[in-house]
């Protein structure tokens, strides 16, 4: 049996005049009657999508069907039109919107589910037709969901925090600035603090005249720059006078599940801090623990430094 394709695609419009079974909803918020199972097989597939374009060129003055210029259509050795790779069948109109509407419908299509059927005309011959329409599955609608929430993983795994130190890590607030830094010392093994010294507090307050500063510059090998690191000062109170310093003890800045507190930068200081305990009137042994990563990459630990000190409470 010859089979006829025709080159360019003609034409084609949704007839919307008839009383179907349902309804389908095509491009363009167009919805036009619809039937389960039509009179004849449908003959072509549509999608339920089509992006907005102009009419199709070239498909004006396409000849009836069964009344093709066989000098116009190229056939192959069994004598089947040739349709070119991509070609619809028809240009189908339906609203403001062309469909391509193709013959090859592949059964195991998994990205589409199969709706019901649309009555269709040609507009050259007004040769009836049925169009099978299908529409896109409800999951693959939440795929560029999924792909923006794998990237957002990423993205947080690559970018976020690595190791024990990484880019969760918060500064202080309330810093001020100590002056301008100058280009690091690119050494992670040098860097300089700022000793703590003797202080006085005031009994049963959790809020303390205290400073912390983490100076802008430190030397090494006689070469003056930048300090490398951004560093988390605690302070650990010997409470109940044991002589050492455990977790329970540390009454500012606690390290978190990073391992670190929060962080001073090179020249910025604090010079009023907020407990997390009350700390009762006495004499007590204190000590400042500085934490520290790398200034220019958070995911790098450059090591700690400790000072004791005396403290007053009253």
């Amino acid at each position: 049996m010859r089979r006829l394709r025709y080159y360019p695609a003609p034409l084609a419009h949704v007839v919307d005049d008839f009383e179907g079974d349902t309804t389908e909803r095509l491009a363009g918020r167009v919805t036009v009657p619809a039937v389960k199972d039509p009179e004849r097989h449908p003959m072509v597939y549509v999608y339920a999508f089509a992006p907005p374009r102009r009419q199709p060129k070239g498909c004006e003055g396409i000849r009836a069907l069964g009344d093709p210029d066989p000098d116009s259509i190229p056939e192959d050795d069994e004598g089947c039109a040739i349709l070119p790779k991509g070609q619809p069948l028809f240009w189908l109109k339906a609203g403001k919107r062309y469909h391509a509407a193709r013959m090859e419908l592949d059964q195991k299509r998994r990205l589409f589910r199969v709706g019901d059927c649309v009555k269709i005309e040609r507009d050259c011959d007004q040769a009836p037709f049925y169009a099978l329409v299908l529409h896109l599955r409800k999951w693959v609608l939440l795929l560029p969901l999924a792909i923006a929430a794998l990237l957002l993983c990423l993205s947080l795994a690559f970018c976020g925090s690595s190791g024990s130190g990484g880019s969760s890590l918060g500064f202080l607030d309330g810093q001020k600035s100590t002056g301008e830094t100058s280009k690091p010392v690119v050494s992670i093994d040098y860097a300089s603090y700022d000793a703590s010294v003797d202080s006085t507090w005031k009994a049963d307050s959790l809020t303390q005249d205290f400073k912390l500063s983490l100076p802008a510059t430190c030397t090494h090998e006689g070469e003056t720059g930048g300090n490398p690191v951004d560093s988390s000062p605690s302070v650990y109170v010997d409470l109940d006078g044991n002589g050492a310093f455990d977790d329970s003890e540390c009454v500012y800045n606690a390290p978190d599940e990073t391992g670190y507190g929060r962080l001073l930068r090179p020249g910025s200081e604090v010079d009023t801090i907020q407990l997390n305990q009350k700390v009762p009137a006495g004499e007590y042994s204190a000590m400042t623990v500085w934490r520290s990563v790398l200034a220019s990459d958070h995911s790098q630990p450059a090591g700690q430094s400790s000072f004791s000190w005396a403290l007053t409470v009253e």
